[in-house]
């Protein structure tokens, strides 16, 4: 897991997420959230392990475009999550 330099931890270090301890393998310069809350990172499927019980799923994506593209333009992007993941019930638009 890659962790926000404002947690104040090192490489190898580790951190309770729930049930699991995690060794901090990243550290990424002042990542935070709202109300400065510290940033983890993980792959999808270390996530979909820890959250989920290794179904796949997931509760966002990010799509890569640039500023004015079209929704046209994302929908193969958008196809190629909905394949691979179970979106929820609220569904990807």
């Amino acid at each position: 897991m890659a962790v926000s330099s404002t947690l104040g931890r090192r490489l190898g270090d580790t951190l309770q997420v729930g049930a699991h301890t995690l060794r901090i393998v990243g550290i990424v310069p002042n990542s935070t959230a709202l109300a400065k809350i510290p940033n983890i990172f993980l792959t999808t499927e270390g996530l979909q392990q820890l959250a989920y019980n290794g179904q796949p799923m997931v509760t966002s994506i990010g799509v890569d475009g640039a500023p004015g593209t079209s929704r046209t333009a994302t929908r193969p992007t958008i196809a190629r999550a909905r394949s691979t993941t179970w979106y929820g019930p609220c569904g990807l638009r």
